[in-house]
């Protein structure tokens, strides 16, 4: 339960207080402002489509950011700044925060 806490209170820090709680989820967006998958905050960060199928997983490193997992153990990218980057820096979804923002930068 400590590591649950500690990352919804990373993930809350760096999306804000008002944007999710603990028994929540954080909805992911594609590029055109679809909700296409969610976060599930209380299912050790499991990411979800909206059909509910778990397709993925959040693991925390020690620089503060998380990497994405898939099931099969292959690493697929990171959950930074409120999206989701490849390993080619390209964003997959997004919070929907982020659309209001004019530059998108992995860095």
């Amino acid at each position: 339960m400590k590591r649950l806490a500690y990352i919804a209170i990373t993930i809350f820090a760096y999306l804000g207080a008002g944007t999710a709680k603990a028994d929540q989820e954080i909805s992911l967006f594609d590029g055109g402002g679809r909700a296409t998958a969610y976060i599930a905050v209380n299912d050790e960060l499991t990411i979800y489509l909206w059909d509910g199928k778990p397709v993925a997983y959040l693991e925390p490193s020690k620089a503060g950011e998380f990497h994405v997992y898939g099931f099969s153990g292959s690493h697929l990218g990171w959950f930074l700044k409120g999206a989701i980057w490849n390993h080619e820096g390209t964003a997959s979804c997004a919070i929907s925060e982020l659309f209001n923002r004019r530059n998108w930068t992995k860095h």
